[in-house]
């Protein structure tokens, strides 16, 4: 089984849609794992529900929100007769300005629900109804979709005071060119070569940022796809190594272990 990718495309020609859940309503959030080429910001305005993000699942409450960046695994495990009350916006990165873009890829070293102020969960709620009744009249809705970003971001936890912005910068950098690398390139130098810093600079920043070295981050992130392929695709363990760039399977097996506690076949079996 592939794991099925929502594309803005196919979804509006407008780059951005909104959705209401609520008791009575029709529309059921997704119960299937996926994954969208588009950003998700979420607001829970009533009740409460569990939502499973790239196998972590993450409890929001009222009035807290969450936002996902494109490619995350993602779905609601567990649909109750008992809907929350829910706003749910899908925009294109066409819609995210650069200021906004830097806090969300912040926020999304540790991706986990946040809590808006009062003053703010009031002002989202009303600019989403306004938006849903105005998604015709294309410039007001747009301004509308920027104005709800914005309310978002600004209540995005902040980061560490102390972290210096370079750090956050170069780690951000590391992390856009390890998504497009990492099946050929697993060496943290070559990362720190293409990023014009030290190794020892390029570990020193991503550490402060992120809690992990250079090394682990990439492991980590080679067994979270290794992971999505276990339990979303038919793909065998050989397979899924060769994908990856591994030529040695047992040498993938001894990381994912290592990383995990169990071998590839055992998460598959215990997860699946």
């Amino acid at each position: 089984m592939n794991i099925p990718i929502n594309r803005m495309a196919a979804r509006s020609n407008t780059g951005f849609f909104v959705k209401y859940a609520a008791v009575g309503q029709t529309s059921r959030p997704m119960d299937f794992p996926h994954r969208d080429d588009y950003y998700m910001f979420v607001v829970l305005l009533k009740g409460d529900v569990t939502a499973a993000v790239d196998f972590r699942n993450m409890s929001l409450v009222e009035g807290e929100g969450l936002v996902l960046s494109p490619g995350h695994v993602h779905h609601i495990p567990h649909i109750r007769e008992n809907v929350p009350t829910a706003w749910c916006l899908f925009v294109s990165s066409d819609y995210i300005s650069a200021t906004d873009q830097d806090r969300i890829e912040r926020y999304s070293f540790s991706t986990s629900p946040f809590r808006f102020s009062r003053e703010n969960i009031e002002i989202v709620g009303q600019l989403f109804e306004i938006l849903n009744r105005n998604q015709e009249d294309i410039e007001f809705a747009r301004a509308l979709v920027a104005a709800i970003i914005n309310r978002f971001c600004i209540s995005l936890p902040e980061s560490d005071a102390h972290l210096e912005d370079r750090y956050v910068a170069i780690t951000i950098r590391f992390k856009h060119l390890l998504r497009e690398l990492y099946v050929k390139e697993k060496r943290p130098a070559e990362y720190a070569s293409r990023l014009n810093v030290s190794r020892v600079y390029l570990n020193e920043a991503v550490k402060a940022v992120t809690g992990m070295s250079v090394g682990a981050f990439i492991r980590n992130h080679i067994v979270l796809n290794a992971k999505r392929m276990l339990v979303h695709t038919d793909l065998d363990v050989n397979e899924i190594a060769e994908n990856l760039g591994y030529e040695d399977n047992s040498y993938f097996s001894r990381i994912f272990r290592k990383e995990t506690g169990m071998t590839p076949s055992e998460f598959r079996k215990n997860l699946v």
